[in-house]
């Protein structure tokens, strides 16, 4: 998969580009950036897939401990 393409995905499930350098390979985002000018093998994908959906469950468990609706 092209790293254009890496980009769309993340994106498009409103992650930042280095919270995905940084879980899926431990890398700064600048380092990110460069590596999405590039092509990403399955491995890679699958690491970028499972860092999206983590990041995205602990943000949706933030959201729910900060909105949580008054019950008086």
């Amino acid at each position: 998969m092209q790293g254009s393409e890496i980009k769309k995905l993340i994106l498009s499930n409103n992650v930042k580009l280095w919270e995905i350098g940084r879980r899926a390979f431990n890398i700064s985002d600048g380092n990110f950036s460069r590596r999405l000018r590039g092509e990403f093998n399955d491995e890679d994908v699958a690491k970028i897939i499972s860092a999206i959906e983590e990041i995205k469950k602990e943000k949706r468990k933030s959201l729910e401990l900060f909105h949580t609706p008054n019950t008086k």
